[in-house]
């Protein structure tokens, strides 16, 4: 290397210590990519082809290994590409540049209300972990179940050996299944690899063995972040419109039932709302400083909340079009928008770097689940069925049958038939007047700021009506930030409308606004609070122990006074609670149990899940009948209900001591 090139090299490394860590980045992720190409195998390899094409032929999907063979060389090279073009263009993307907006209030402002803020945000907080800390010890539900068993913890099984009686083991869940198996997209992969370290570091801490631990430890980071999402709200809130536009907003989504709902499920949802608000943040305050820490901020979190949830990618667009508005409205010369705009890119490349190794895999699966015709496409109602969720967090319709201990919006009416007005006139009232409140404004950071949080959700739901996808309710479920946003924006419309204010007026007016709207939602939502603070969505462990008598559940030894069993809906989920139980797919299935515990004069307990349901399948209800017939001894024993009938358990139990009628 001639002088002359090795002097352009070293001009080419930037001068600022923290740009040298961004650029050593790239090139890291440049060289890791390549290095990984080489190593991994090729997905076009005639081996791989061939096995895949087997299990094709075969009506089956490609094994995980598969999959990651099929689908890593891929991201390899994309991650290699990004790293390359990262480190051609680090000028453009780490040199210092002027702000491009100014600050979301004013610093006297922020002054005198800090210490009042605080405190009010702080409180809104401790109310939102009280709602949310019953849940904590319930019973795992069938969704949780997938990602304890699938994914970040395991699941016991009978492992035959040669010449012996199966013998039941448990067999952990490897990273590898953390990170890439996605059966039917319900890999939440960001939340399944952080469940997986919480109960690793519990186990470790207690000195337990690895299949051992509590509903508390592993739903701790679903809740704490639910508690930062109240937070973050209530600041966003704050610091974007007003004090008690913040105030509002947070005490709005910690009275929500929704997402009290999924605060403490082990699924992606909690996570999801927190990352989008940390990436939201992060965006708006590196648009307004240019600060470097920001921009990787945000391309962390956003990386984050796609890996938290697939389908949250219409919040990343929303989020980078909102960004875009940002700059261009921004009123700077072109040469000046320019440095912004890279920064923007460089962040989104950064982001899918992290984004796409790591759902690689995911993709081709969730796919191969889209192709299964039982799918169905978008369900009648849909929007009926978000909205009252949203709102109340209660389906709109009667359940059928008794068999479940849900809430329904026709319940809260007859109770309370006011509320029926909150949901259909108050509701839309209030969110038009938010709308309102931001627009009066005439200021592009309130309506930006909004924009890049509505935008998702309608984004979101055009897509999937248009291509029918089987999307549910919930997946929106980030709904909530906006709606609880513009909750904080109608109330304080008053301050909006009159500019400078002469007197206190308006800001005991807004206060009293406030204070009516959150006590209007608070006891119209008070019910279903209580009802999921009080009742498990689906009682896993209720019914383990119900059949397990005095013997306790969770990973504990075959119980030797009786047997257990169950048919129905989701009955694999029971053997985190109790492994040895037997999971009845058919009569025959039934009556072999029943023999075995007649021939060794045991008493046999066997849960019914979904009674009413199962019955219309002709395999399950054979197994009803077998129940229901005197003959065969069965007496129906408890009843243990859930949220919903599929969730729901009758159980039957028979006494060694009957004898046939025919004998």
């Amino acid at each position: 290397m001639t002088s002359a090139s090795l002097s352009g090299s070293l001009r080419a490394i930037p001068n600022a210590p923290k740009a040298r860590i961004l650029w050593a980045f790239a090139i890291a992720l440049m060289v890791a990519g390549v290095i990984a190409m080489v190593r991994l195998p090729i997905p076009w390899n005639d081996e791989l082809q061939q096995a895949v094409a087997k299990r094709t032929a075969a009506d089956q999907p490609p094994t995980v290994d598969q999959y990651i063979d099929l689908t890593l060389w891929w991201a390899a090279a994309a991650a290699a590409i990004i790293g390359a073009l990262l480190t051609a263009s680090h000028k453009l993307w780490t040199s210092r540049y002027a702000p491009v907006t100014e600050p979301l209030t004013s610093k006297a402002e922020r002054r005198s209300t800090r210490i009042t803020m605080w405190v009010a945000l702080i409180a809104i907080t401790a109310i939102a972990a009280f709602a949310r800390a019953p849940r904590l010890d319930h019973s795992f539900w069938n969704d949780e179940e997938v990602t304890i068993q699938d994914y970040s913890w395991g699941k016991y099984s009978k492992q035959k050996v040669a010449g012996e009686a199966a013998e039941l083991k448990f067999k952990p869940a490897s990273w590898e299944k953390t990170l890439f198996y996605n059966r039917g997209g319900s890999n939440h992969v960001l939340n399944s690899a952080l469940t997986k370290l919480t109960i690793q570091t519990d186990n470790a801490i207690r000195g337990n063995d690895g299949n051992f631990f509590s509903e508390r430890t592993a739903r701790i980071v679903p809740f704490l972040a639910s508690l930062g999402t109240v937070l973050l709200i209530g600041w966003i809130g704050w610091r974007g419109f007003h004090p008690i536009a913040g105030i509002v907003a947070a005490a709005t989504l910690a009275l929500s039932p929704w997402h009290i709902r999924y605060s403490t499920e082990i699924r992606g949802y909690s996570l999801l709302l927190f990352l989008i608000l940390v990436a939201l943040v992060c965006l708006f305050l590196a648009l307004h400083s240019g600060k470097r820490r920001y921009w990787v901020g945000f391309a962390i979190a956003e990386a984050g909340f796609m890996l938290s949830f697939f389908a949250s990618v219409y919040v990343a667009v929303a989020l980078n079009l909102a960004a875009l508005a940002w700059i261009v409205t921004s009123g700077r010369s072109k040469s000046q928008l320019v440095e912004p705009t890279y920064r923007l890119l460089a962040a989104n490349l950064a982001a899918a770097a992290i984004f796409i190794p790591l759902a690689a895999p995911s993709i081709p699966q969730f796919l191969y689940y889209l192709e299964n015709p039982l799918i169905h496409g978008f369900a009648p109602g849909w929007l009926n069925d978000f909205y009252h969720h949203l709102v109340l967090g209660v389906p709109p319709w009667e359940r059928s049958g008794e068999l479940n201990a849900g809430i329904t919006a026709p319940q809260l009416f007859a109770q309370a038939p006011w509320v029926e007005s909150l949901l259909w006139r108050i509701v839309p009232a209030v969110v038009g007047l938010g709308i309102i409140s931001a627009l009066i404004t005439r200021d592009r950071r309130q309506i930006l700021l909004i924009a890049a949080l509505t935008a998702g959700p309608v984004l979101g739901y055009l897509h999937n009506r248009l291509v029918d996808s089987p999307a549910l309710p919930w997946y929106l479920l980030y709904s909530l930030l906006p709606f609880a946003l513009l909750c904080g924006y109608a109330c304080s419309l008053l301050l909006t409308a009159v500019k400078k204010p002469t007197t206190r007026l308006p800001l005991v007016l807004s206060s009293l606004v406030a204070a009516a709207w959150l006590t209007a939602y608070a006891i119209a939502t008070q019910p279903q609070r209580e009802h999921l603070a009080a009742v498990p969505r689906q009682p896993l462990r209720e019914v383990a122990a119900e059949l397990r008598g005095n013997a306790p559940t969770f990973g504990t030894p075959e119980i030797k006074d009786r047997v257990t069993a169950a048919v129905g809906f989701s009955v694999k989920r029971l053997r985190t609670y109790d492994p040895h139980i037997h999971t009845l797919r058919s009569v025959k299935d039934l009556r072999k149990v029943d023999e075995q515990a007649t021939a060794a004069q045991l008493p046999v307990f066997i849960a019914v899940c979904g009674e009413s349901l199962i019955a219309k399948d002709p395999k399950k209800k054979a197994c009803l009948d077998y129940l229901h017939d005197p003959a065969n001894g069965f007496t129906k024993y408890s009843r243990i209900l859930g949220f919903e009938t599929q969730f729901s358990y009758d159980i039957y139990s028979k006494e060694p001591s009957f004898q046939a009628s025919t004998k």
